[in-house]
Formats: C-alpha cells, structure tokens, sequence
C-alpha cells in the first residue's frame, strides 16, 4: 500500500492555487476552465485537484481556450 501512496504523491496532485501558479495563470481563470470542461479536474472531498501531468500536458499543447473555437465559427459565417 505504501507504494501506491507514492506513486500517487510523484504524480504531484495540486490543489487550485499552486496549479495555477504552475500554469501562470490566476486561481479564478483555473476555476473557470475547469467549469468549462477545457482542464481535467478531480475532486477530494471539497477541493479540486489537479494532476500535475495533466498541467504539464495544458502547457505543451497551449492554454485552453473557446475563444479561439468562436472567432473560427464566427469567420465561416
């Protein structure tokens, strides 16, 4: 049991915070992406969290964002 312990502390859960001082990013911008479906999120108990390579995911492929999928929608019509 102590491994799994571990290998889920290496996988580095951060809470809203710290993840979104991670991405660069304020907390509030992290709670609305994660509301909006754009950033994987599990919950503990009351809190958010989020896996660490999950961010490292968000920060090779680019910030999130449905502005991008609506100036495109906006061109074609």
């Amino acid at each position: 049991m102590g491994a799994q312990q571990t290998t889920r502390a290496e996988d580095g859960g951060l809470r809203v915070r710290p993840a979104a001082a991670f991405l660069g990013v304020s907390p509030l911008t992290l709670y609305r992406w994660s509301s909006q479906g754009l950033v994987p999120t599990t919950r503990l108990g009351r809190a958010l969290v989020f896996r660490r390579r999950d961010l490292v995911e968000i920060l090779e492929r680019g910030i999130p964002t449905r502005r991008a999928d609506a100036t495109s929608a906006a061109a074609v019509r």
